[in-house]
């Protein structure tokens, strides 16, 4: 997979504050296009409403405490992970949370340097490009290889645990995604991810039922003018 960086191409720079009554009433984010990975939407519609609480407050100056920003999502490959934290981004800047609310999509294999402990460089570049949005690490368990205490993983991971203890940088989301039987053991391994990301901050995409699959296909046949026959 190679490396990304996705851009709301919504105007992020302005304080002036444009939205009308009628805007601030609707959800920050739908999901209601999505199909299936009914957890994952159910747990988000939640952490969408305490955002949209403490915004509220923040906006009467009444005093509220900062919603936990750092995520994992657990999930095959597919299942709509990086869809989702597109959405949150957008999610997170409308509700004044991020300033910019892109993503920047790493893994492994791009956060890896030619020399040997050169990936906190890279890892700081990462963050560095995910200021103000969120940084989408995929099959981020890669990163932990506990039976070698030699792997340059480890130095991704310290960098990241530097950079989540800064809790005066609240202007940047970390998502670290992957299958969930590995994502837990990595979690469960490494205190410092476990503190900074509570069970609320966990979503699990389900794989897709035939039939999910099925409404996929069509929904996209149909929003590129196809039609299947009886025989198809």
């Amino acid at each position: 997979m190679e490396e990304s960086i996705e851009y709301d191409t919504e105007d992020a720079t302005t304080n002036e504050d444009t939205t009308t009554n009628e805007e601030e009433s609707e959800p920050l984010v739908s999901l209601d296009h999505l199909t299936g990975i009914k957890s994952a939407k159910e747990k988000l519609a939640l952490y969408e409403r305490v955002v949209r609480f403490n915004k509220m407050r923040a906006d009467n100056g009444l005093p509220y405490v900062n919603a936990p920003l750092h995520a994992m999502f657990l999930g095959s490959p597919g299942t709509g992970k990086t869809t989702v934290a597109k959405l949150m981004g957008k999610m997170l800047r409308r509700a004044g949370v991020l300033s910019r609310g892109h993503v920047v999509i790493k893994e492994r294999a791009t956060l890896l340097g030619q020399n040997y402990n050169s990936e906190s460089e890279k890892t700081l570049k990462a963050l560095e490009e995910a200021q103000g949005g969120i940084l989408f690490i995929d099959e981020a368990y890669q990163l932990y290889q506990g039976d070698d205490p030699r792997d340059p993983g480890k130095f991704v991971i310290e960098t990241l645990m530097t950079a989540l203890a800064d809790e005066s940088n609240r202007d940047w989301m970390l998502i670290l995604a992957g299958y969930p039987d590995n994502m837990m053991k990595m979690l469960n391994m490494n205190p410092g991810f476990k503190s900074r990301i509570p069970d609320s901050n966990i979503y699990v995409f389900d794989d897709y039922t035939e039939q999910e699959l099925m409404e996929i296909a069509e929904n996209y046949l149909t929003s590129n003018h196809y039609s299947l026959s009886d025989e198809a």
